[in-house]
Parts: C-alpha cells; structure tokens; sequence
C-alpha cells in the first residue's frame, strides 16, 4: 500500500482517535477502573536486571502480560499504547538515590503493516500483536543513573514501577487538545465538536495517572564494581 499524503493521513488519524474516544467512553468511568485494576492484576515484572557499560548504571526488565488487554485493543484499531518504566536507585537503608524515567511506544504503522515498539535507545518492528509480545518479553538496558555518581562497593538495588496507558500519553494529549478547547481557533476539528465533550472527556479520560502503577519490582542487592557489562 502506498503512502497516504499528509493532510489525508492527518484526517485518517482524527478519526482514528474520535473513534477510541468513543470506546474508551462507553465503558464509563466504572469500566476503564476495572481496567486499570485488570491491568494489575494481569502485567508483571518477573526479572530486574542490573548491568553497566562504561558510563551509566543499566537495567533491564522480563516482563509477563505485555501488551494487556485493553491496550491490544488499542493497538488494533490502530492507535498507539505506551508503557512507563521508572527506576529508582536504592541505598542500603531503602533511601532512593536518584533514578531514570522512560516511555515504551508501541505503535501501529498502518501504512507499513508493522508495529513499532519505540524506546528511547532504539526502534523494533513486529509483524503482529504476538510478535509485540515477544518484544516487550524482555525490554532494556536502559540507564538508570551516571557511573561516575556510584560508589563501585556499596551495596544497591534497582527499584521498577511499571505503568500501562493504553493510549498512549501523547494521544491522550491530543484527545484533550481536541475536544477539551485547548487546539487553535483555526483547527477544523476543533470547530465540529462542543465544549461539552471536553468536559465529558476529562471526566471519562481522565488525566495521565502515570502513578497508576501496574507492577513494582526490586533486584537483588549487588555492587556496581560486581555487575556484568551489558553486550
């Protein structure tokens, strides 16, 4: 399939947004809570990996239940879920000293028939929702903290949270823009819908509740002068 020119593209888009809109909205409030808690009770962080290179902290992540439900339906209308990962550098008594925050995309690219599993380091391509699977399976290294912060012989631990939004933030951004009067006056968009569907739309959408955490997960203690160098 070729390439949709831009502003075809951009109005396909639109629609693909208004119309998980309305599915996210017609399962009311009461519905995406019992997905969020779904989302708990279904995604797991199986595995904290420390590692190193020879300026940053790493750590990777072996997941379980990635992409959840709701964002697999997300992700086959054609829109994009994401995942947050944030890493929090514990000292011996528990104190956290410092961390790192990341954003897993897992996009649809409807042009190439492919899914894009985009983190900040590199871009990986799955020829199906199975394959997004396999790809989230294991996600990382990614840095959690400079070497030259770290004292090589303390003993530290790597805390994860894990949040699931299965629109992405950036679309749900979008949405707000949208619907919630936040878009110029010039947007056409913006002209063919009214004030009042922002309101319901802050109500049912809600604001990005990234604390919404889905799993949590603590290494082994380790030292950093112990730690395997990641390949």
């Amino acid at each position: 399939m070729g390439m949709t020119p831009g502003p075809r593209r951009s109005r396909a888009r639109t629609a693909l947004l208004v119309g998980a809109t309305a599915l996210l909205m017609s399962g009311g409030g009461a519905g995406l809570e019992a997905a969020r808690a779904a989302a708990r009770d279904d995604v797991w962080i199986v595995a904290v990996e420390p590692a190193r290179s020879d300026t940053a902290l790493l750590c990777s992540v072996r997941t379980r239940g990635l992409p959840d439900a709701q964002s697999r339906e997300t992700l086959e209308s054609g829109l994009p879920a994401a995942v947050v990962l944030a890493f929090s550098l514990l000292d011996p008594s528990g104190h956290e000293r410092g961390g790192s925050r990341v954003e897993v995309r897992i996009e649809p690219d409807l042009w190439e028939d492919v899914v894009v599993v985009r983190t900040p380091l590199q871009d990986r391509r799955a020829a199906s929702i199975e394959g997004v699977a396999s790809l989230m399976g294991r996600l990382g290294p990614f840095p959690v903290l400079p070497m030259r912060l770290l004292d090589p012989g303390q003993s530290l631990r790597i805390r994860v949270r894990l949040a699931v939004h299965p629109l992405a933030p950036a679309e749900i951004r979008r949405v707000h823009a949208l619907f919630g009067g936040e878009s110029s006056g010039g947007d056409p968009n913006r002209r063919e819908v009214s004030a009042g569907l922002g309101t319901l739309l802050r109500y049912f959408l809600g604001r990005e509740r990234d604390a919404d955490w889905a799993a949590d997960a603590t290494s082994s203690p380790f030292t950093c002068g112990s730690l395997a160098r990641a390949p």
